[in-house]
């Protein structure tokens, strides 16, 4: 499942940083992401297109078997 939806993802999915993601997100390339809690405020900030802003939604992360457990994870590898 994970290669399949890969194949979705910008060709720079394992190193695209968090900025460039919100370029993405804003230019309306993006429809669903998994980012850190302390970067969602830049998505409802005043850039960008406003209707986007709008429809913008955040959620906490879907969960195994609707535990506490996220069923998905982000990291950091530690390149600049």
């Amino acid at each position: 499942m994970l290669k399949t939806l890969a194949s979705y993802s910008n060709p720079d999915y394992l190193t695209h940083d968090s900025e460039a993601i919100k370029v993405e997100w804003e230019s309306g390339k993006v429809g669903l992401m998994t980012l850190w809690a302390s970067r969602s405020g830049t998505l409802l900030d005043d850039e960008g297109d406003a209707a986007i802003t709008a429809a913008t939604k955040l959620a906490a992360p879907a969960t195994v078997g609707g535990g506490s457990i996220p069923a998905a994870t982000l990291w950091w590898d530690g390149s600049l």
